[in-house]
């Protein structure tokens, strides 16, 4: 053993466990080191500083996912968390003496972490809006829907209790990855295959469907074994087996724009000992319920698209861009409505339905349209009588919004929210209102001292020429 080492073994403060560096001045936080050394979790000091305030689930979580993925010990909590109790219940066989009993209750205890995390809602409203900056950058669009039923993903992945979920490693947040969108997209064409006894025409229809799908998605090269091929000539066959190459359309994960309601569901599992091949299925075998985490019906999701559309001189094709998106957007609607996202999409589970704030935005815009078009002397429907709100006004009450739920005085943020408001589409008027709201977040009251600081600051003087003139420059 080296000479460092023994010292730190001498300098080690009685009963505290072997490999602390020091004494925990709050039993709670000596409970934990010793969940730390009790278990040889190799965690860097830093590390550990972190698991000893987040892990006893206090009231203020930051991101549930840590809690839910790295951090579970459900064998260990002390008497002053919400997940108390659990070993002692199952002990007293108030709930039964197996592990279902422990993952029923640590989920039960779980669900409304999530909604305490205040901070993780800012940051995914800060998230969204920077997203939809980037892709309305890029000429894209986001697209919100909403589940029809309840929605889970991830259910492979590995976890201390067997119940797997998929969040968002920074956002806590359940989501759908990019990559999950695009592979729900190339399954919703798998059912359209014909069989082995159809038509020449029947099976060109169904390749050309695959070569759009995979045009705009990206796609890799066909088997070259593939039965339905070797019906269609050389050249045709040339044609449907290319070589893999990137989609004409980015795709972005699917985002919830609030923090969803999380729910517990069940797997009923009637036969145990049928399925463990000990004794034939009886009605007298006890049903072993298997709990899984889900997101609860109703929930928005944000989707986002956009294209990789450039002309042969490397200049943006808005006409071809737009193109793009509608067939994607059509595409990608089908496949969430007929065969879900997720796991669990035979029982109706990850099913998306349009959000009605964004149909019903649609269907005044087109009958607004449709009353334009009608012949003089034609009477309105009553549909028309209110209008949809315009782009503009609705990222006027987004960015309104974002400044009321700043701090007052939170110069922090100051740069990014003044950007904002000056890149945003909006009339001159609409950028003085935001501007001046944000001038007296910043500066509330009795902080002279602090906006004279601050006046050679590149952002306050945006800020004050967008007061004045409703322009940043």
């Amino acid at each position: 053993m080296s000479k460092s080492r023994d010292r730190r073994q001498q300098n080690r403060p009685q009963g505290t466990p072997k490999g602390s560096t020091g004494s925990a001045s709050k039993p709670q936080e000596q409970h934990q080191r010793n969940i730390i050394y009790g278990n040889h979790l190799p965690l860097y000091k830093s590390v550990q500083d972190v698991f000893i305030k987040v892990a006893p689930f206090k009231n203020r979580v930051g991101n549930p996912s840590l809690l839910y993925d790295k951090f579970i010990d459900v064998w260990h909590w002390s008497s002053n968390d919400p997940l108390n109790g659990i070993v002692k219940e199952v002990k007293t066989g108030r709930n039964g003496s197996n592990q279902e009993s422990v993952i029923k209750l640590f989920l039960q205890k779980f669900l409304p972490l999530h909604q305490w995390a205040r901070e993780l809602k800012n940051d995914l409203e800060d998230y969204l809006q920077r997203r939809r900056e980037l892709v309305r950058k890029l000429g894209g669009r986001t697209i919100r829907l909403r589940t029809e039923w309840r929605f889970m993903s991830g259910t492979g992945a590995h976890h201390p209790l067997e119940s797997g979920f998929v969040w968002h490693h920074t956002l806590g947040v359940p989501y759908l990855p990019a990559s999950g969108v695009k592979g729900v997209i190339r399954a919703s064409i798998t059912p359209l295959r014909p069989g082995e006894d159809a038509s020449p025409e029947e099976i060109r229809s169904y390749f050309e469907k695959v070569m759009k799908v995979e045009e705009l998605f990206g796609y890799e090269s066909i088997e070259k074994e593939d039965a339905l091929l070797n019906k269609l000539s050389d050249d045709e066959r040339q044609r449907y087996n290319r070589s893999p190459r990137e989609g004409s359309l980015i795709v972005f994960d699917a985002i919830p724009t609030a923090l969803p309601k999380l729910e517990l569901d069940i797997l009923n599992v009637h036969y145990p000992d049928y399925y463990g091949q000990h004794e034939p299925p009886a009605d007298w075998q006890s049903p072993n319920p298997v709990y899984f985490l889900t997101v609860g019906p109703d929930c928005e999701f944000e989707f986002a698209l956009a294209p990789i559309a450039r002309n042969s001189d490397g200049r943006t094709d808005k006409e071809k861009g737009e193109r793009l998106l509608e067939e994607g957007e059509e595409i990608l609607m089908e496949a969430l409505n007929s065969l879900g996202a997720g796991a669990k999409t035979s029982i109706g589970y990850g099913r998306f339905r349009r959000s009605t704030q964004e149909g019903a935005q649609e269907t005044a815009s087109a009958a607004t349209t449709a009353v334009a078009s009608a012949p003089e002397g034609t009477p309105s429907p009553t549909t028309t009588t209110t209008a949809a709100p315009s782009g503009q006004d609705l990222r006027f009450e987004e960015l309104q919004r974002q400044i009321g739920a700043l701090r007052s005085g939170d110069i922090g943020k100051a740069d990014a929210a003044v950007n904002s408001i000056a890149n945003a589409d909006l009339s001159p008027a609409q950028r003085r209102e935001l501007a001046r709201q944000l001038d007296a977040k910043l500066f509330p009251p009795g902080s002279d001292k602090k906006r004279q600081e601050r006046q050679d600051k590149g952002w306050y003087k945006k800020l004050q020429n967008l007061i004045e003139k409703g322009e940043a420059e």
